[in-house]
């Protein structure tokens, strides 16, 4: 939880990750919501970031991390769709969100229907940039079949299909407001 102090039992090989013990149970915490503070023995522990939240909750609500996930979907536009890619070079729509998210700290569900199972939803009106908005095959359809991430005015970049690659498109165009299932984040 956020605030806790737990100790280092050592660094993963990528140098990402930081092993740790949790009631008696060995775990991973991702080294950016890690802080090192120094204890009263003179030892050294690593405590949870204050400003990244605990490990349950929920890293998007931060607005560097809205900010980062934002600027990289832009970085990305023009990249190409790849059915089952999971970037960097090409994406399909859930392997975008997956990777941009991955890239910020947050590990997610590789498909758009379990990414949309997995999120905390949120009502389209309240939707922030770095959310993610998720679309059915078929319009007024319940069942989510594509996802991509909210940039804010109106506008989601997301890979598209193989024609277009990863593009921006506005939610309020009439192909996406009629299939829109529902946004979240996590």
């Amino acid at each position: 939880k956020k605030g806790a102090t737990r100790t280092v039992l050592k660094t993963s090989k990528n140098g990402k990750w930081y092993q740790v013990k949790v009631n008696g149970k060995k775990g991973y915490v991702r080294k950016t919501y890690v802080q090192k503070v120094s204890s009263n023995n003179s030892s050294s522990s690593d405590s949870l970031n204050q400003n990244e939240g605990s490990l349950n909750g929920s890293a998007s609500s931060g607005s560097s991390f809205r900010t980062n996930v934002c600027s990289m979907a832009k970085s990305l536009l023009g990249k190409p769709y790849v059915y089952g890619a999971t970037g960097p070079n090409s994406f399909d729509c859930s392997g975008f969100c997956q990777y941009i998210y991955g890239k910020n700290g947050k590990v997610i569900p590789r498909t758009s229907s379990s990414q949309y199972a997995a999120c905390t939803k949120v009502a389209k009106s309240a939707l922030q940039p770095g959310d993610l908005v998720f679309f059915s095959s078929t319009a007024g359809g319940k069942s989510v079949g594509h996802v991509g991430i909210y940039v804010g005015n109106g506008d989601m970049i997301h890979a598209a299909n193989s024609s277009v690659g990863v593009i921006t498109s506005s939610l309020n165009s009439t192909y996406y407001t009629t299939h829109y299932v529902g946004g979240g984040h996590f």
